[in-house]
């Protein structure tokens, strides 16, 4: 597929002009100049602007399972869920239904909910697929947990009914893995096998926590056990941001009109726009792992609401593409425009960045149309 002479917006706030995009298969092959090969599917983006796709950094979307009735993405019966995979509750009736290509979402964190503690493992997935296995990146690259009220609140008989109790049942749960890690002989446990991982550094933790106090109880959890920690939801995370940025830990921002949680804790676009050009590591999502229909709206409210503050263009793209590819350890494959990453790619009339009202004509997944306006 040939993506022809539209405007790129491309990895350092670099634009380029009536450049192309050849892919090949499901990847970038060549960006540049008066690009041509025979015998291929052309798009013509003369006018437009052409961006990478967007990416949620979770989204239980697909394991919600909105067609019964109930909350597929969330095991309630023990508050300790290493061992379980997203990947099998996962219904992709529910999220072709979403429809997300048109609003130029391409692939997202598959994710538990919102309500165990430690909920489960994720997959990194594609939006829009003919089959399941056409839609899944990678299995099992982060675990998820929850450290909020919500994880307080699961229908289980013997619950954590106090933030004390959580922070001991994650603190139990990391010093019996790295026990288990540390014998020569062991009875296999998969508890332990993926909590190891976690300690290894292999795949990220992305744990919700809202308030500052919940910020820096992971963030001691996190100085314990060395540990990628991903602070997501991250409402009050301004009072504790000069320990983030030390430690480089990533921040994926929730919806900031969800439960009133930003005007709960003073969640100000200005201030952590000031903080990312300090440093942090800022994504901007929607709270979509807490049962409820997440949408591009949510998604570019958040980005207005960056604009408004007086963030770039180039700003406001990092923090919706390599900026939450970079957080789920998947930045090598997608988030930017470069030859050997996956195609996704999204052409719009205006640019979404400056203009609200800007919309989705093409949007290509996997090198493959996945929506078109005409």
């Amino acid at each position: 597929m040939l993506v022809k002479n539209g405007t790129l917006h491309l990895p350092g706030g670099i634009v380029q002009s009536g450049w192309d995009i050849l892919t090949q298969g499901e990847h970038i092959l060549r960006i540049g100049e008066n690009l041509s090969c025979n015998d291929t599917e052309t798009i013509d983006a003369t006018g437009f602007q052409v961006f990478p796709g967007y990416i949620l950094a979770m989204s239980s979307v697909g394991a919600h399972g909105f067609g019964e009735r109930v909350y597929d993405d969330s095991e309630t019966t023990s508050s300790i869920n290493p061992h379980l995979d997203i990947v099998h509750s996962f219904d992709l009736r529910e999220l072709k239904r979403q429809r997300f290509s048109r609003t130029g979402i391409t692939s997202y964190g598959l994710t538990p909910g919102a309500i165990s503690l430690i909920a489960g493992q994720m997959a990194f997935i594609h939006s829009d697929g003919a089959r399941t296995e056409d839609v899944f990146i990678r299995k099992s690259m982060a675990m998820k947990a929850n450290y909020t009220s919500m994880a307080k609140s699961a229908s289980a008989e013997k619950t954590p009914r106090t933030h004390m109790a959580l922070y001991f049942m994650l603190d139990d749960a990391f010093r019996e893995a790295k026990a288990y890690m540390d014998k020569d002989k062991k009875d296999y446990d998969e508890k332990n096998v993926q909590l190891g991982r976690v300690l290894r550094g292999e795949i990220p933790f992305l744990v919700n926590a809202f308030s500052p106090q919940e910020i820096e109880a992971m963030l001691l959890l996190a100085d314990k056990y060395a540990i990628r920690l991903v602070i997501c939801g991250a409402y009050g995370i301004a009072s504790c941001a000069a320990k983030v940025i030390e430690k480089g830990y990533h921040v994926i921002l929730g919806d900031l009109t969800y439960m009133l949680y930003a005007t709960r804790y003073g969640t100000d676009p200005s201030q952590l726009l000031s903080l990312y050009r300090q440093g942090l590591k800022l994504s901007l999502a929607t709270s979509n792992d807490t049962a409820y229909p997440p949408g591009y709206e949510q998604l570019m409210w958040a980005v207005a609401s960056f604009a408004s503050a007086g963030g770039t263009p180039s700003e406001l793209l990092e923090m919706i593409t390599i900026n939450p590819a970079r957080a789920l350890g998947v930045d090598d494959i997608v988030g930017t425009l470069e030859e050997g990453k996956l195609a996704d790619i999204i052409v719009c009339k205006e640019n979404p960045l400056t203009r609200y009202d800007a919309k989705v004509v093409t949007c290509i997944t996997a090198g493959r149309v996945s929506y078109s306006e005409n």
